[in-house]
């Protein structure tokens, strides 16, 4: 998964400055959630691609101090959908210590998964903002 994501930075994220790259794991859906959203649009809610939790770090960078602030970018990808040949990478960028900054979720479909780990025919079919803080 690491390949992939620095396949992704390299040709998506190249001019940004990323100071840790992870794994995510979806958040399972809670009863709670899925009857609200029945209730609300008539329908049942399988899947959700908004909350999360880091599974695994690959690599961390301290990010530099510059004006009594630090900020940070962090890269994260999504498990593998394999039978839609896609994935997501979530983008959380921001100021330590201050509540400035925003969450976006970008989709990727790909064409081919190599043996050596790497994707062939990556493409961005979507973006959407998880958060303003």
């Amino acid at each position: 998964m690491y390949k992939i994501l620095c396949q992704i930075k390299n040709l998506y994220f190249k001019d940004d400055t990323i100071t840790l790259y992870g794994k995510l794991n979806w958040l399972p859906i809670t009863e709670k959630r899925k009857t609200r959203y029945f209730q609300k649009f008539g329908k049942e809610l399988k899947s959700q691609y908004t909350k999360y939790e880091i599974s695994q770090i690959y690599s961390r960078i301290e990010p530099k101090e510059s004006n009594d602030f630090q900020t940070f970018h962090y890269l994260l990808i999504s498990p593998l959908i394999e039978s839609k040949k896609a994935f997501y990478i979530v983008g959380d960028s921001g100021i330590s210590g201050r509540q400035i900054g925003d969450k976006q979720r970008y989709k990727f479909c790909y064409e081919k998964l190599n043996s050596d780990g790497t994707l062939e025919g990556i493409r961005k079919v979507e973006t959407k903002i998880l958060a303003i803080r």
